[in-house]
């Protein structure tokens, strides 16, 4: 009897301990406004399949990246179209839809798809009157954004790139339409490459385990840009953009759909961890499989065992890492990793709490934290202070301030601000706040210029950081690429990180929640007043301020503006100028003396 005891003990233990990283949620790229949504849910005791049905939802309310929802990728005739897919682990049921027209919400229409039919796919316009019967309501998916896309496509750049071949006339130079060429005409391959990236080719994947221990993944996304009509990706394929079970976990991929769907990747994953295989053994199984074929293909694989260890590969980004985030029961916050196209960086990855995090960057710096290796830090969306690979770069500080900081002779951000000693240089900012930075960006467009050569063309970037607790910057770059144009966004915008004091309406109950005063900013013709409101009362705000107001940590507020409020750019900084001078005043709960003490450069010498 007492040998039965012990080893229903022994049992007992090892199913706690198989569990107790779970709940976990696992998503591809940046997109942590979605990974906070399905944690919310699984931490709360919920299902998976909510947590995932609810996280891709909130990218594409949020239009994630363009790339996912509504008003991003047109095809070739304009139209944005939507796939999603969602699968239960516990039953291995599948819902899906491909092509979805004038239908914001695929991903809950993939849910019902699972939830009330025997079918698995429904696409086109059939899957719109699928969800119409179901309570959807139609609307048109074109924003002026994705129209001026399109428009810029198709007549000045001449419906280029496209993914036409051996048709006539020639799709590498002409626009459609196009017939199939003779017998008796040369063949003309279009050879224009199409780079994939998450700006043109994008999807959010996401994984989720919650407290039963029941897997469940799905996918959304609007496809690639300037599609040919009726084209699915991927995403919506059992085991290609996603594949769950419970008797081992769950992967997802993303990228050049058209080739990761003939090689099923995320199902591949699975099995591979079902023979045994780490998560990041498994991802890169996946990846290598369809490199062999195509050594130019651009994508990446995450995947999430059963007991909560995750890993990643990925292939063809260069030295641009993937991220992912992850979140479980053993972490505060959600952790991003990445991983590079050379290797990954989180081998094996232990559930998060256990070993701590490594923060992710746009750029190819930084590594895990707490392990070997030379110091490092995140470039462009880098997070934070990880501890790099042995030949990932040390940050060299060039500037007096850099050095003292790199010294740790200046511990604290305030005591930069309080000398208004200039910052020039990016890794300061990720220094102190790194690991808790979030970055969006507000608005891409292009620039023109006519010079004597023709008329040239730049990308503009708007981009804010903030860290949701008393920071914000704005950054505004202009390039001949997009990617580069956002990364030097991002750089400028850290360099312009600035304190944001906060102050209470009323009573001093809680922590500050809203503007300590009414502050005013203004530029061009916008100008821009932020008011304090009582606790409770949200952002009363159009988009730009309140994204910014949330950005640095303003919870209740009042705005007010007038001037040509649709010029974005002068909008966004009006609203900066407005929250940089809640620093000059100083709230009653502030009015005490503090000593004044030497600057930081007169106090130590480097």
């Amino acid at each position: 009897m007492s040998k039965i005891c012990v080893l229903l003990s022994f049992i007992f233990v090892l199913i706690v301990q198989s569990k107790q990283n779970t709940p976990v949620v696992i998503t591809t790229w940046n997109f942590v406004n979605s990974t906070i949504t399905a944690w919310n849910i699984l931490k709360q005791g919920g299902y998976s399949l909510d947590a995932i049905e609810q996280g891709t939802s909130i990218c594409e309310e949020q239009q994630c990246d363009g790339t996912v929802g509504y008003g991003g990728s047109p095809d070739e005739d304009g139209e944005t179209t939507l796939d999603a897919f969602i699968m239960d682990g516990r039953t291995m049921n599948v819902g899906a839809v491909g092509a979805l027209r004038r239908i914001k919400k695929a991903a809950s229409v993939a849910r019902n798809v699972l939830d009330y039919t025997k079918h698995s796919i429904l696409v086109g316009e059939l899957a719109t009157q699928f969800a119409v019967q179901m309570g959807f309501h139609e609307e048109t998916l074109t924003t002026p954004d994705s129209k001026r896309m399109w428009l810029k496509w198709y007549y000045r750049d001449h419906c280029q790139p496209n993914f036409w071949m051996d048709v006539t006339p020639d799709p590498s130079k002409f626009c459609g339409p196009y017939n199939k060429l003779d017998a008796f005409t040369t063949r003309n391959y279009n050879f224009m490459p199409i780079k994939v990236n998450r700006f043109n080719h994008d999807t959010i994947g996401m994984v989720a385990i919650d407290n039963k221990g029941d897997v469940a993944a799905g996918t959304s996304t609007n496809g690639a840009k300037f599609k040919i009509p009726g084209r699915i990706g991927d995403s919506p394929i059992p085991g290609s953009g996603a594949y769950a079970d419970n008797t081992v976990g769950g992967a997802t991929a993303t990228g050049d759909g058209d080739i990761m769907l003939r090689f099923l990747p995320s199902f591949l994953a699975v099995e591979e961890m079902r023979r045994g295989a780490s998560p990041t053994q498994a991802a890169r199984f996946a990846i290598n499989r369809i490199a062999v074929h195509y050594p130019d293909f651009m994508g990446a694989v995450v995947a999430l065992k059963i007991d909560g260890t995750y890993g990643a590969a990925c292939h063809g980004l260069g030295d641009e890492p993937f991220p992912y985030v992850v979140q479980d029961v053993t972490m505060k916050k959600y952790k991003i990793e990445t991983v590079n196209s050379h290797g990954s960086t989180m081998a094996d990855a232990a559930p998060a709490g256990g070993r701590g995090g490594f923060r992710g960057g746009f750029g190819s710096r930084g590594g895990d934290r707490g392990r070997g290796g030379p110091r490092g830090r995140g470039r462009g969306r880098g997070r934070g202070r990880g501890r790099g690979k042995e030949d990932q770069k040390e940050w060299v500080p060039v500037t007096k301030l850099g050095r003292l900081v790199r010294e740790g002779k200046i511990d604290k951000l305030e005591s930069i601000y309080l000398f208004s000693l200039p910052i020039k240089e990016f890794e300061i900012i990720d220094f102190f706040l790194g690991a808790s930075l979030n970055d969006e960006v507000l608005k891409i467009m292009p620039v023109q210029k006519q010079t004597r050569a023709g008329q040239r063309t730049r990308f503009k970037a708007f981009v804010a950081i903030g860290d949701n607790n008393g920071h914000i910057g704005l950054g505004v770059k202009c390039s001949k690429e997009v990617a580069t144009a956002i990364r030097g966004a991002i750089i400028l915008a850290k360099l312009s990180v600035l304190p944001v004091r906060r102050g209470y309406w009323g009573n001093k109950i809680g922590k500050p929640h809203t503007v300590p005063c009414k502050v005013t900013g203004k530029c061009g013709s916008v100008t821009v007043r932020l008011i304090p409101a009582p606790r409770g009362t949200g952002i009363v705000s159009a988009p730009v301020p309140k994204k910014l107001l949330q950005m640095a940590g303003v919870q209740d507020c009042y705005t007010s503006a007038r001037g040509s409020t649709g010029t974005l750019g002068n909008f966004a900084k009006a609203t900066y100028a407005a929250i940089a001078k809640t620093y000059a005043y100083l709230t009653p709960d502030l009015w005490r003396d503090i000593p004044l003490t030497k600057s930081p450069y007169s106090e130590f010498k480097v």
